[in-house]
């Protein structure tokens, strides 16, 4: 796995995350230079990108409790995943990955891009991304995660994926992405 680093004015995703991005970035502008409440995302300012995002809450070390999820990225999990601990639905390594991945954005805290491939039991790779932004909880601890996920496939193929069954997800690449915070 690759581990890069990106200054906030380098980052510029593109698709659905560009959308998500833009808004993240208003917020940010918003909240004068820290980082912004889970109660100031207004999803329906990003409403037509809805279906690929998740919000999620890092509990502590073994828990990242899935609060909500769109259907575009719900469909290529076995289950529903809202109420679950994602970390409970990936293999030891890429558990491993995201562990990392959440202490990091917590403690700095910063954006994280995650490139992942996830592979099903017909051997099919269906390559993912997700763009991953801390949000401020009730209690002001940077522990609510918003995700905005983008797959590099047509929807038949996803389907068919989906159907197989995903038996692994490889985590190839982790970015993480300086917000630009000033306090």
């Amino acid at each position: 796995m690759n581990i890069y680093q990106i200054p906030f004015a380098d980052f510029a995703p593109t698709g659905v995350q560009a959308v998500f991005w833009t808004y993240y970035r208003t917020l940010l502008a918003e909240a004068g230079g820290t980082l912004p409440k889970r109660t100031d995302f207004d999803p329906l300012k990003i409403a037509p990108v809805l279906h690929t995002m998740a919000v999620s809450e890092y509990v502590d070390e073994e828990t990242q409790l899935v609060r909500l999820i769109g259907g575009g990225h719900d469909s290529l999990w076995p289950v529903n995943m809202a109420g679950e601990n994602l970390l409970n639905h990936l293999d030891t390594d890429t558990a491993t990955a995201r562990r990392a991945a959440y202490k990091e954005i917590i403690s700095r805290p910063c954006g994280c891009l995650i490139d992942d491939d996830a592979i099903d039991k017909n051997d099919r790779t269906i390559n993912y991304s997700g763009l991953i932004l801390p949000t401020l909880s009730a209690e002001g601890n940077p522990t609510i995660f918003i995700g905005c996920y983008d797959f590099e496939t047509n929807d038949i193929e996803m389907q068919r994926s989906v159907e197989a069954g995903i038996r692994q997800r490889i985590t190839k690449s982790i970015t993480y992405i300086d917000l630009g915070l000033t306090t």
